[in-house]
C-alpha cells in the first residue's frame, strides 16, 4: 500500500528503473526499439527527480520530529 507520498516516490523510482533497465537491455542486445537515447535520459532524470522528492519528503518528517524533541 503506497498511501504516503514518500512511498509513492519509491514506487515510481522502482517502476522507472525497471522500465529503463529493460529498455537498455533490449537496445544493448541489438533489438531495435522506439525507445531512443533521449527517452532513456528523460527516464533517468525522472528517477532522479523522484529520488530527490523522496529524500525531501522523508527527511522533512525527521527534521520536524527533531525540532519537537529539541524544544521539549
Amino acid at each position: 500500500d503506497y498511501t504516503g507520498p514518500a512511498l509513492g516516490y519509491v514506487f515510481m523510482m522502482n517502476n522507472l528503473r525497471y522500465i529503463g533497465k529493460k529498455a537498455y537491455g533490449l537496445s544493448y542486445k541489438g533489438h531495435r526499439t522506439k525507445l531512443d537515447d533521449d527517452w532513456l535520459q528523460q527516464n533517468t532524470a525522472k528517477v532522479g527527480q523522484n529520488l530527490e522528492l523522496y529524500q525531501r519528503n522523508s527527511w522533512n518528517k525527521m527534521l520536524d520530529f527533531l525540532k519537537i524533541v529539541t524544544n521539549e
